[in-house]
């Protein structure tokens, strides 16, 4: 398990150094065909054209390859992602270069450094990632929602767009309205054959650039655009460090932590996850008494000087303990994703490893969307933090 761990880990800060600074595909070895179709980690993963899988496709591997049919979803984590199917599912995928073919009769939700879309998609796509390129062959039945540091958005988008970008490229029929936010520097590009069905809505310094031929139907918006002046982007964009480079670079500090915590704590860890499940009210009501009742405890120790090394040491342990909550929320949710996955398999466990890495991406991509990261990082954080406690101090009770 922990080379397993360690395995993943290696992955993912593979994805986040491509998403970073755009690695160039990676060449891996020779793949081999795939002997199991579980949550079991391979090296390389492949599925013959002629395949035909009557059930869900969850892997972790090197390379992943799959051109079969698949009567179920798709779930998959690896370097290199390339999926030629007919898909009667969702797609959920997560790796350094990602490409999706074939049709997809359900949902495409993609995280990666590079994303190309070459398919008919039945329903909605969202797509988070460095570079992103939607081929003008490609449709999305529903709406597309993306962010990226370049986006080439062309074919057929039923719905509407909705995304952010540094550069945004639109030359699709959208069905509805296309909202875009760009950076300070940002560049917006509407050309031929665009044609969008509703208002074009922008939020960025500069006007977007609209070329002959493209057709809006409704208005062009622009809303407010205000400079992030603060002291710390000041100084980040002074050293030439991006936003999202830090973001990475929390995110894989996390994977760490979380490898050590399910390596050496694992007994520890599905005991706070099954306090997260079995007590979830309970947990959160904790967590909300103990977010505010410690620092106050602490300050009242602060107050008497005799208590200052008590408080700093009361504050340093409630430091760790909102720290470690993101790992057990990770845990939680990649545990519920990849169950819900092998649900005609109850009979095999659920990788906790790949559960941990896989929920810690996904919650750390949540909190940084806008409005709802917010309120996503604080339920997580209370719930956490209250279940941790709890179990914390159920375990002291038990072994006095």
């Amino acid at each position: 398990m922990k080379k397993l761990g360690l395995f993943l880990l290696v992955g993912i800060f593979l994805f986040s150094i491509s998403l970073a600074i755009g690695l160039p595909r990676m060449t891996l070895a020779k793949i081999s065909k795939a002997a199991d179709i579980s949550a079991n980690l391979q090296k390389n993963v492949y599925v013959e054209s002629d395949e035909v899988i009557n059930d869900n496709f969850v892997q972790v591997g090197e390379t992943i390859d799959v051109n079969g049919t698949i009567n179920g979803d798709i779930m998959v984590v690896g370097g290199t992602i390339n999926i030629n199917s007919d898909v009667q599912g969702d797609v959920l995928a997560a790796g350094g270069t990602v490409t999706v073919k074939g049709n997809i009769a359900g949902n495409v939700r993609v995280v990666g450094g590079t994303i190309t879309i070459d398919a008919k998609i039945g329903k909605n796509a969202s797509l988070f990632g460095g570079t992103i390129s939607i081929s003008e062959d490609s449709s999305i039945g529903w709406s597309l929602g993306f962010g990226s540091g370049t986006a080439e958005i062309q074919g057929l988008v039923g719905g509407h767009v909705d995304g952010g970008a540094g550069q945004t490229r639109i030359s699709a029929k959208v069905g509805g309205n296309v909202n875009i936010r760009s950076e300070e520097d940002g560049i917006i590009t509407i050309s031929p054959p665009a044609e969008i069905n509703g208002n074009l809505t922008y939020k960025g310094a500069q006007e977007p650039i609209i070329n002959n031929g493209s057709k809006i139907k409704g208005e062009v918006i622009q809303k407010a655009y205000l400079m992030n002046t603060a002291p710390a982007r000041s100084i980040l964009d002074f050293l030439g460090i991006s936003i999202w480079f830090l973001r990475l670079i929390k995110l894989f500090g996390l994977l760490v932590v979380g490898l050590v915590i399910i390596s050496f704590f694992k007994k520890a860890s599905i005991t706070v996850m099954e306090q997260m499940k079995n007590n979830s009210v309970k947990s959160l009501g904790w967590g909300i008494v103990y977010l505010i009742i410690i620092p106050i405890i602490a300050l009242i120790l602060s107050l008497t000087i005799i208590g200052i090394p008590l408080a700093l040491i009361i504050i340093a342990l409630y430091t760790i303990a909102l720290y470690l909550g993101k790992v057990f929320i990770g845990l939680l949710i990649g545990y519920w994703i990849l169950q819900y996955f092998k649900k005609d398999k109850k009979d095999k466990p659920v990788p906790l490893m790949g559960a941990m890495i896989l929920g810690i991406v996904l919650y750390t991509i949540l909190t940084i969307i806008p409005y709802l990261g917010w309120l996503v990082s604080f339920v997580g954080t209370i719930w956490a933090l209250g279940a941790l406690l709890e179990s914390t101090k159920k375990y002291l009770k038990e072994n006095k």
